[in-house]
């Protein structure tokens, strides 16, 4: 595939993938380590406040508000365009940006952690509220540090060096898991176990990653006068991309929360433990999808709709395929699997496991096809829809949890998925491919660069 992919650099592409499967997998052992270690040192209740915290840090996320993201499509359109004045302002605009609201972040995080009534609010003892707000505190900053360091790997993907990022996680997963098991070698019995590796992940990977790319290509963060056009397309593009992670968050970040507040933190843990079998085979699916972001722009941008729809097609083939096992394996081993690795605190029941099947199949489509609209950079196009079903997944889970259990919420999950973002996420991928087809009859191939927000008609 790289052949057809990267003409003339056959080996960028294997190269990431094989940097970030290896990211993906040490990440997938951490998570998979850091349950059976972290249900021997701390109680249920204080592990399903931790995976609470994890919403929360989730949340801080968005405070990027998709800058990062939409300065890697604009790079690659000024990299097309060999403009490397262009490129160095607009860097230190986003720079400078993101430093501010990570100052803002810092200062709200501490008033967040000061004001949530975590005894009542989430159904705890009083004696865990302070140790709950202290981690939620040092997490948030941690996050706040991060927010500027994730221009790095945008400036890293748009140049091509697409195994800079991976090769940083895979360090840092491998420090975050000696860090587990040496505070369980040493008994360390405590949630703050879990803050230091929480921390080593956050900051480690992007703060080295954005150092090396302002070494790299000799960028600084001083004054410097952005162009109008590239200010604009990074302003709008990141609101739009910053509505959509707003939208994903409620879809991948409420679980705890919701649950957490109408059940109590120690339900939260008899969900969330098996929840990480779907997080897990989506983080597998990132592995070739991850690499293929930047490199779906850059065909966009040169306007060849018939490599797009290749690309698309056999993307689907292979998540149907793979999606379809994994299912078949959550509903016949899922619970032996979750009994064992939780030592008993989380199973998985046949209505549950059913549901989870569902939903790995229906979500890992829908991440290709909105992988596919964010490399196209129609942002804008997604976030509506998006927005609707994370509204719709917190109104039905609430219904669910009140009027029945934790059990079905995975089907209720994906027939809600399937319902509202699969069609929307379908119909705007093959619309895009279909109109720069139409733009292009001849070969569907545009010669030159252009903006992938304006191709050639």
């Amino acid at each position: 595939m790289g052949r057809h992919l990267m003409p003339g650099k056959p080996k960028v592409l294997a190269s990431a993938v094989t940097f970030g499967a290896l990211s993906r997998i040490l990440q997938i052992v951490v998570r998979l380590s850091s349950v059976p270690l972290a249900t021997r040192l701390l109680s249920p209740e204080v592990y399903g406040l931790w995976l609470i915290v994890n919403s929360f840090i989730g949340w801080i996320a968005i405070s990027d508000f998709g800058v990062p993201t939409a300065l890697q499509n604009r790079l690659i359109v000024l990299l097309q365009l060999g403009d490397q004045d262009r490129i160095k302002h607009l860097v230190a605009f986003a720079a400078r940006l993101l430093g501010g609201v990570a100052i803002v972040v810092a200062v709200g995080g501490v008033l967040l952690a000061a004001l949530v009534p975590v005894a009542s609010f989430f159904h705890v003892q009083p004696g865990l509220s302070t140790q709950f707000r202290l981690v939620l505190a040092i997490c948030i900053g941690a996050c706040a540090i991060s927010i500027p360091s994730r221009i790095g790997s945008a400036v890293f993907n748009a140049h091509r060096r697409l195994n800079v990022q991976p090769l940083s996680e895979i360090a840092v997963q491998l420090a975050s898991v000696s860090t587990l098991l040496l505070a369980t070698l040493l008994e360390w019995k405590s949630i703050f176990a879990l803050v230091a590796c929480s921390v080593m992940g956050i900051l480690a990977g992007p703060v080295t990653v954005t150092f090396l790319a302002f070494r790299r290509y000799k960028f600084s963060i001083g004054a410097s006068e952005v162009n109008a056009e590239d200010r604009k397309s990074l302003l709008s593009k990141g609101v739009f991309f910053f509505l959509t992670i707003l939208g994903e968050l409620l879809i991948f970040q409420s679980d705890a929360i919701v649950i957490g507040s109408v059940q109590g933190a120690a339900a939260v843990t008899a969900y969330l433990i098996p929840n990480t079998l779907w997080i897990n085979f989506l983080q597998i699916q990132n592995v070739y999808l991850r690499p293929l972001w930047p490199i779906l722009s850059e065909i966009y941008v040169r306007g060849d709709a018939a490599r797009l729809r290749h690309i698309l097609l056999r993307s689907l083939g292979g998540t149907v395929l793979g999606a379809g096992a994994f299912a078949l394996g959550v509903i016949f081993l899922g619970d032996i699997f979750i009994r064992w690795w939780s030592h008993g605190v989380a199973t998985l029941p046949p209505v549950m496991a059913w549901g989870f099947a569902a939903y790995i199949v229906t979500a890992s489509i829908d991440n290709v096809l909105a992988i596919n609209l964010n490399a196209f950079g129609k942002a804008e196009f997604r976030f509506g829809y998006t927005v609707l079903f994370g509204i719709a997944k917190v109104a039905v889970a609430i219904a669910v949890l009140r009027v029945s259990s934790i059990e079905w919420l995975p089907l209720a999950f994906a027939i809600t998925m399937l319902c509202i973002t699969v069609p929307f996420n379908t119909f705007g991928v093959f619309h895009f491919i279909r109109s720069l087809s139409r733009a292009n009859p001849a070969k569907g191939h545009a010669g030159g660069a252009t903006d992938p927000e304006k191709p050639k008609r």
